[in-house]
């Protein structure tokens, strides 16, 4: 691999170039550098592939307990398994996930630290799903009547602690994963791809219900697909994980910017001196911080939303199966937003403000369609328009692509933004908001209710779209292929 010697007195770079192990370290004086010098390598699907079945069934396994009724979870695991306990298993995710915060970005400071970061996220996610599954298998195969034991709720509990750790393993790193191994063209379709296969492990999971656990009886079901899941990756990354392709693919995965951020070459390689560097960088820059405020506000409006489609379809007469079905159907037209963003932006590089603030402007106005449907404690009726199953289901399936759409466009506008900072930091503090803002907006839904959480979710909308209005965007990493 290539690397600059800078002349920091002297702020000159030599053209000698020597071998490093670590990633990130590739580099090549600008001016000696054309196309010719950048290569995506066919390996870089593969990663990207078993990275994104990774961060899916991560989410999955975070949103498990919580996918079936909660009479169904008690009933097979028995009395102990309280709604407290359903909900405690459920916000592991959130305060893991802020723990977990300055691991993840530490890790991404360190040469290699994007294979590391994958590996350790990788395998937790194994683990985890291992632990959490023992008990019910020692249970399935007649060795003992262990599953509503309380060792085998400590494994529950050690089992999704250790997948919300690897949460920010799997979504801090896909702006860094998308730089290091794909060309610029691609960095948007490939950070579109690996963020929403995380929401697609939720979309997932309101089908447990109705095709894996139908009955308590079939509850291990959904425990034993997910550790098949976890399987596969972990043997893909085994297989194949280099620190980075041989070649870099852009002027960006080929750039070392330690140096802009240290100021000095003795500081490459040390972690922390870069960990601490990239936080100052970040905290200074104003409209990265209300860039990465605006949207966790949207992604926990958004986490309490989805948690109440029970509470408000039922009442309009919609079943209990529609509105899974409903669900489902909203989260994968999230994952086909955020991927028909990324192939779109990929022709309008410079333009991810736009891109955001049409997502925000489809969300708000189908978020508020949906809202004229329902009651409300803005209004006396019913409803406000007419509506039927069909234009309940139509609006939020609108509202779904227009939020999906946002996601890919907010981690590599941050990215941008905080450069010379590596991508690692930036989608690192946009992942902890996200739990953070999660988190809380999971303890509001004890006492919000329908008709309340649509009117706020209106006003958060409006909310983040004029905060993302006046942030000015700059796009400040290396072009180039």
């Amino acid at each position: 691999k290539l690397q600059f010697l800078y002349l920091i007195g002297e702020g000159t770079m030599r053209d000698e170039v020597k071998t490093d192990a670590g990633e990130g370290t590739r580099l090549l004086p600008s001016s000696a550098c054309d196309e010719r010098d950048y290569e995506a390598t066919p390996g870089r699907w593969f990663v990207l592939f078993y990275f994104s079945m990774a961060s899916m069934n991560q989410c999955l396994g975070w949103f498990t307990f919580s996918s079936v009724s909660g009479s169904d979870v008690a009933e097979y695991f028995g009395h102990g398994m309280t709604k407290g306990v359903v909900d405690l298993l459920l916000n592991w995710g959130p305060i893991m996930g802020v723990v977990a915060f300055p691991i993840q970005t530490w890790l991404m400071a360190r040469p290699g630290g994007l294979a590391m970061a994958i590996k350790v996220g990788i395998h937790a996610i194994t683990l985890g799903c291992f632990l959490r599954t023992l008990p019910i298998f020692i249970d399935d195969c007649g060795l003992g009547a262990v599953r509503q034991s309380p060792g085998a709720f400590a494994c529950y509990h050690i089992g999704q602690i250790i997948i919300a750790f690897a949460g920010p393993f799997v979504m801090g790193t896909v702006s860094r994963l998308a730089c290091v191994w794909f060309k610029e063209s691609e960095r948007t379709i490939a950070t579109g791809l690996s963020a929403s296969a995380n929401n697609l492990g939720t979309t997932v999971g309101y089908l447990n219900p109705l095709w894996l656990s139908t009955t308590p009886a079939h509850i291990p079901n959904m425990f034993y697909f997910s550790l098949a899941l976890a399987l596969f990756p972990s043997v893909c990354v085994l297989a194949y994980s280099p620190a980075a392709p041989k070649v870099p693919p852009s002027a960006a995965a080929a750039e070392d910017p330690t140096h802009l951020i240290t100021h000095s070459p003795s500081a490459r390689g040390k972690a922390t001196d870069m960990w601490m560097a990239s936080m100052r960088v970040a905290a200074a820059n104003k409209h990265f911080v209300l860039l990465v405020t605006a949207a966790a506000v949207l992604s926990g409006v958004f986490s309490a939303w989805g948690g109440l489609f029970h509470s408000f379809l039922e009442p309009a007469g919609i079943s209990e199966t529609s509105v899974g079905w409903i669900g489902f159907g909203n989260g994968l037209a999230v994952t086909v937003g955020a991927l028909a963003s990324g192939f779109i932006m990929s022709f309008c590089r410079k333009r991810l403000k736009a891109g955001i603030l049409v997502g925000l402007l489809g969300c708000l106005l189908s978020i508020l369609w949906f809202t004229l449907q329902l009651p409300s404690v803005m209004w006396d009726t019913a409803h406000v328009i007419p509506r039927s199953q069909g234009t309940l289901v139509a609006s939020l399936t609108v509202c779904g692509l227009f939020q999906g759409a946002t996601t890919p466009l907010f981690y590599e506008l941050s990215a941008e933004l905080i450069y010379p900072a590596r991508e690692g930091m930036s989608a690192g503090i946009l992942v902890c908001l996200f739990n953070a803002s999660s988190g809380l907006v999971i303890l509001m839904n004890t006492f919000v209710t329908s008709d309340t959480m649509n009117v706020i979710m209106l006003v958060a909308l409006a909310a983040v779209l004029l905060a993302t209005a006046v942030v000015r965007e700059e796009y400040k990493r290396p072009s180039g292929v």
